[in-house]
């Protein structure tokens, strides 16, 4: 039987598969995010008690686990996406996630081929 929680998880996830249409893999990643997130607060907190201090938690505990800056990005991508589902179908009346800035994720030059190695594919 699921509680509260995982049911409201269960219900954005069909969500974002009906409606926005993500891709499997995108629905995955947001599904095991959401699990770690709910697996390191109280599990009686209810979920208009979360505030933006345990959100906070939650990624101070993260990044002791250097993970990278992607991937805090998209877990905080996924639980901001969750609160802001949680407005609109009137959960909550406040998304708490909303004023938690993103790590910066580092841009990388791209790659280009030389002149040479140019020559050598047309060739």
């Amino acid at each position: 039987m699921l509680n509260n929680h995982q049911r409201r998880v269960q219900n954005f996830l069909q969500y974002l598969q009906v409606e926005k249409q993500y891709s499997p893999d995108t629905i995955r990643a947001y599904k095991v995010d959401l699990i770690q997130f709910f697996t390191s607060i109280d599990p009686g907190l209810s979920i208009n008690k979360i505030s933006t201090n345990d959100i906070q938690k939650f990624f101070q505990q993260l990044s002791q686990k250097k993970i990278s800056e992607r991937t805090l990005s998209r877990k905080l991508a996924s639980i901001k996406s969750f609160f802001k589902y949680l407005v609109i179908n009137e959960d909550i009346t406040v998304n708490v996630a909303k004023l938690i800035k993103a790590p910066r994720v580092p841009k990388h030059l791209p790659n280009y081929l030389s002149v040479t190695e140019i020559s050598s594919l047309l060739n």
